[in-house]
């Protein structure tokens, strides 16, 4: 599955300060770590990590995916959940971002746009 806009917004809460792009490049990698599960976890594990996932998203989340796949928009509120039932579904899940392209704007928001990757074992 490969998702061609992740995050239209995903980082437009972050603020100007320690070169935006090099932050908002961390934020997709901590993102890829969080996503990540090599097998079984804990309910309370589980809930972690959705916790901290969703504590990386805008408070609209948009993907659009290639192939025929509609565009989804999440409500904050609604993304923990769905990511623990999302998780419980798979036994070992990962998500790798290329083709990062970060646009910073004057007012301190941003856009990012990449492709990502998923792999996994239901």
């Amino acid at each position: 599955m490969a998702i061609a806009a992740v995050g239209l917004g995903l980082a437009c809460w972050l603020f100007l300060g320690d070169s935006d792009e090099r932050r908002i490049r961390k934020l997709f990698d901590r993102v890829s770590e969080e996503v990540r599960k090599d097998g079984p976890e804990p309910p309370f594990t589980e809930v972690a990590k959705a916790r901290a996932l969703a504590g990386h998203i805008a408070p609209r989340l948009r993907l659009e995916g290639l192939g025929g796949m509609r565009a989804l928009t999440i409500d904050a509120a609604d993304l923990p959940q769905r990511i623990v039932l999302f998780r419980r579904e798979l036994q070992t899940f990962r998500v790798d971002f290329d083709q990062l392209t970060i646009n910073v704007k004057a007012d301190g928001t941003a856009q990012a746009f990449c492709n990502a990757k998923c792999a996994g074992l239901p």
